[in-house]
């Protein structure tokens, strides 16, 4: 079997579309009007230089839903960034998104980052810590939990002031240890809200963003050459989950510009400007040999 020649090889990798100029961006996006409703991007933009202000940056906050204290773990618990935030693969971008495999960060879980040092220990009769689930779901375990202890325990009965019957002893020990749940281990991160019609508290969704830049290409992968302080450096200080930790314009502005022009500062630096929700499968027709002039010569 022969082998596509490693010259051809590499040629094919680095087959790309021609890059388009500023000037047929602006052409039409410095002075951009529509016929009906409001215009939901910059009318002009002629350059990086002017270019406005991120709109995730100019709303100012983050509607994360959450609580959580950035300074607190990385500066009284001298956690890295690299923790908690670390890049995902491309499959996991999704179809269609065009980005680069270390172009995101992965959305920082319960059960991947938090739950080593945030157990949701109950219950000092029960080792077991309750599930990061909805308030019914976490109910539900912490009653079975400790039906299961009482009835393997039953001399723990009457003791430190609970009841001697083993269904008022579990509703005595249940009502004490969601007190708790609720009241600080839950509300250490959530805000917890009136309770429900089933008598449990309502838990407002976390919305988390997987990707701010939504019409723009953005690689983390592309910058590991700065800290990350350098482009987040609120976060050492930032004490609320609602602070916006984005870097504004300025800050890529301070890099790509004229005179850095080997970090890029034109439009499609970090603008795609082909429809990628138009795009099909490859027919066929362009295989890897018509395209390096190989075709009809055996290859692996």
């Amino acid at each position: 079997m022969r082998f596509l020649p490693r010259c051809a090889a590499a040629q094919y990798r680095e087959m790309r579309l021609a890059g388009a100029t500023d000037q047929g961006c602006v052409a039409c996006h410095s002075n951009l009007k529509t016929r009906s409703g409001k215009l939901n991007v910059a009318a002009g933009v002629d350059s990086l230089s002017d270019h406005p202000e991120f709109r995730a940056v100019a709303a100012g906050t983050d509607p994360v839903g959450i609580k959580f204290n950035h300074a607190k773990h990385v500066g009284d618990l001298s956690q890295k960034c690299g923790d908690c935030h670390t890049p995902q693969g491309l499959a996991a971008a999704g179809p269609g998104k065009h980005v680069l495999a270390r172009a995101l960060m992965t959305i920082p879980t319960y059960a991947g980052t938090c739950m080593p040092c945030h157990a949701l220990n109950f219950d000092d009769k029960v080792s077991d810590p309750a599930p990061h689930e909805k308030p019914e779901v976490i109910h539900e375990f912490v009653s079975a939990a400790l039906t299961k202890y009482i009835s393997a325990h039953p001399g723990d009965l009457g003791k430190d002031g609970t009841p001697g019957n083993a269904v008022a002893w579990v509703k005595f020990r249940v009502d004490s240890d969601e007190k708790q749940l609720w009241g600080t281990t839950c509300a250490r991160c959530h805000d917890m809200q009136t309770a429900g019609p089933s008598g449990l508290p309502v838990v407002p969704p976390a919305k988390v963003e997987a990707r701010w830049f939504t019409r723009a290409s953005f690689d983390h992968g592309a910058h590991q050459g700065l800290t990350c302080a350098s482009c987040h450096p609120k976060a050492a200080t930032s004490t609320m989950a609602s602070d916006m930790l984005l870097p504004g314009i300025a800050t890529c502005q301070s890099c790509h510009n004229a005179s850095r022009i080997s970090s890029g500062n034109t439009c499609s630096t970090c603008h795609v400007y082909h429809d990628w929700s138009k795009e099909k499968g490859v027919d066929g027709k362009f295989t890897i040999d018509k395209m390096t002039g190989l075709a009809g010569r055996p290859h692996a």
